[in-house]
């Protein structure tokens, strides 16, 4: 840090290439200030250069920098969503995969047209083609910066045979890489429900249920277990949305129909 505080903007390259090359958040921040005006015309050119090598290594590296200035008013992520956008629309398998990783780490509300594109991508590149690619480098990705691959999933038409089909293979590959993740495991599930793979889908429910047992919404896997067939499934888990939610009232009429439904009167 003090090495780079002794810099001026003569120094413009090194400056941007301590920025490149420093993991630390402060020393990029600093960086950003020194360089002023010249930062984001400089980030642009980098990003122009990776998305152009289809480097989905340095893509990551890049967004994870990006990410180190998120609140830093003159970053100007137009500029991050045009450059990555054009490489969707027409660039190769490895270009689009690298625009991919670079938005997955500044996903913004909004982004209609851009996750369009981003699933016209994986059609004109090839669906399982773009997703092994991606997959490749996408298990580090947080939690938080998988909004934009969950965006690009619900952009599938369920409906339609051959989509189905397709997303119900990136749904088990998202899965795979990341275990913790609820929101897909809910969607697949959903959709074993939809395609009528009702064993798929009750194994995939007392999954959930036993995983995520803390942090999964049991007025959403009484409704999903009871479509199943599943009564005293459902009973016992509108039961704990009564305990944790006592005024939640819609939980407790749920609760006394699936007891009657079971033969319960005195539950119901």
């Amino acid at each position: 840090m003090q090495a780079l505080s002794s810099l001026d903007k003569s120094a413009d390259n090194q400056i941007l290439a301590i920025m490149l090359a420093d993991h630390d958040p402060t020393v990029v921040q600093c960086a950003y200030h020194i360089l002023g005006d010249q930062a984001n015309p400089s980030l642009n050119s980098r990003l122009e250069a990776i998305l152009r090598a289809g480097d989905s290594i340095a893509a990551l590296d890049f967004g994870n920098r990006m990410a180190a200035l998120r609140y830093e008013e003159r970053v100007n992520y137009f500029d991050v969503v045009d450059v990555c956008a054009e490489y969707l629309r027409a660039g190769t398998l490895e270009q689009s995969v690298a625009a991919l990783i670079t938005l997955t780490m500044h996903f913004g509300e909004g982004w209609g047209e851009l996750k369009k594109r981003a699933y016209d991508a994986f059609q004109r590149n090839g669906v399982e083609q773009t997703w092994r690619q991606f997959a490749m480098h996408a298990g580090s990705l947080s939690e938080k910066h998988r909004g934009f691959i969950r965006s690009i999933f619900y952009s599938f038409d369920v409906n339609e045979k051959a989509q189905g089909v397709q997303l119900a293979s990136l749904l088990t590959g998202a899965i795979e890489i990341w275990p913790d993740e609820l929101e897909l495991r809910a969607y697949r599930i959903c959709l074993n429900i939809q395609q009528g793979d009702r064993d798929q889908a009750t194994e995939q429910l007392a999954t959930v249920e036993k995983q995520f047992e803390k942090r999964v919404s049991r007025t959403w896997l009484g409704p999903e277990f009871l479509k199943l067939g599943h009564l005293q499934d459902a009973v016992r888990n509108y039961r704990v949305a009564t305990e944790r939610e006592p005024t939640n009232d819609q939980a407790w009429r749920n609760l006394g129909w699936c007891a009657f439904l079971s033969g319960d009167l005195q539950g119901a």
